[in-house]
């Protein structure tokens, strides 16, 4: 009995042994294929190349593209979307602090209610681009656009989505994000000027016999009016000068003069601001046109044909200072230029 234990206590060492000297199993783990991101860029080397002395960016072949001014360009979408760029000069020293004045304006900016309502922000980096991106419901106009917002230098660059109302297209969103990924800034020299000197047309003063002039409460400027066929209204912020109604008529021309806001910037985006946001093609007569007026020495452009629902037909902007402007609105088209040589500024 004594040898069967013995016996079987060697067998049990022997198999201990064979156990613990027997090599380990070598477990491979095989890597999981990762499909290499697509780059964006690549998907848009066929697209056409838009490029002027201030940015430049690819955009594909089937939208029409038109230079609305050397601060503002439209790409027209085969779904009757918008994509805008709009540029100025600014001299905030962040994108943040520029959206603050912005959302100052626009706060009073819709017959003295907010124009656009922020309902989202986020900030974000594109083709190794810091901005800003929001997301804006303009009221005025019904519709929600997206607005990337960069900063170079003093250089303000707003790149816009707007769809038309109930036209929201994923196709479009994926096109405005594939120009967003091509978009940079060029390094040629940037040119201040939207409208060249020889466009300019200069007002002289003349003040029609039997006319009166009125003052603006904030004595900066002043405006003629015909007391025979005219009546004014005066508040603290405007002037407003009516043509008298006649026999039969339910409607009169007028005129409003109101002193804004204004350090400099691009005159087309605070026109714009009024508006809710972008003034599109579809917002302008066949006939529209953009002037710009010398005005006792100040350069003051308009904007001739708006048929923007309820709005005046015509909109101008003079510097007034360095902080003030005057905003002019009138539906007489045809004779508003005689009202502008009886404007004076003050200071």
């Amino acid at each position: 009995m004594f040898v069967l234990i013995a016996f079987l206590f060697v067998v049990v060492l022997i198999l201990l042994y064979l156990n613990f000297t027997k090599s380990p199993e070598i477990i491979q783990i095989q890597p999981v294929p990762v499909a290499a991101p697509t780059n964006v860029i690549d998907q848009v080397l066929n697209w056409k190349t838009y490029s002027n002395s201030e940015i430049e960016f690819k955009y594909f072949k089937d939208l029409v593209i038109s230079q609305e001014s050397s601060d503002s360009i439209s790409l027209h979408t085969p779904k009757n979307n918008y994509i805008y760029f709009n540029s100025e000069n600014d001299s905030s020293s962040t994108i943040a602090q520029y959206l603050l004045k912005v959302d100052k304006i626009s706060a009073t900016a819709w017959e003295g209610q907010p124009s656009i309502q922020v309902q989202n922000t986020k900030k974000t980096i594109i083709n190794g681009l810091n901005c800003i991106q929001r997301i804006e419901y303009l009221l005025a106009a019904d519709v929600a656009v997206t607005k990337t917002y960069f900063k170079k230098g003093n250089l303000i660059v707003v790149i816009t989505f707007s769809p038309a109302p109930g036209n929201k297209s994923s196709e479009d969103e994926k096109n405005y994000s594939q120009i967003l990924s091509t978009f940079k800034f060029t390094e040629k020299k940037v040119v201040t000027s939207s409208i060249s000197q020889s466009k300019v047309k200069t007002i002289i003063y003349l003040l029609p016999q039997g006319w009166l002039s009125v003052r603006d409460n904030s004595q900066l400027f002043e405006v003629g009016y015909n007391p025979m066929t005219q009546d004014i209204q005066m508040s603290t912020t405007n002037i407003i000068i009516k043509d008298k109604l006649k026999i039969g008529e339910n409607f009169s021309n007028e005129a409003s003069y109101m002193i804004v806001n204004y350090d400099g910037g691009s005159r087309h985006t605070l026109l714009s601001s009024y508006f809710g946001g972008k003034i599109t093609d579809q917002d302008k007569f066949a006939d529209y046109s953009e002037i710009e007026y010398l005005i006792n020495g100040k350069n003051c452009l308009f904007l001739n044909g708006i048929s923007y629902s309820q709005f005046p037909l015509v909109w101008g902007l003079c510097p007034v200072s360095t902080t003030k402007g005057l905003l002019i609105t009138t539906d007489d088209r045809a004779n508003f230029v005689k009202s502008l040589s009886t404007l004076k500024f003050n200071i």
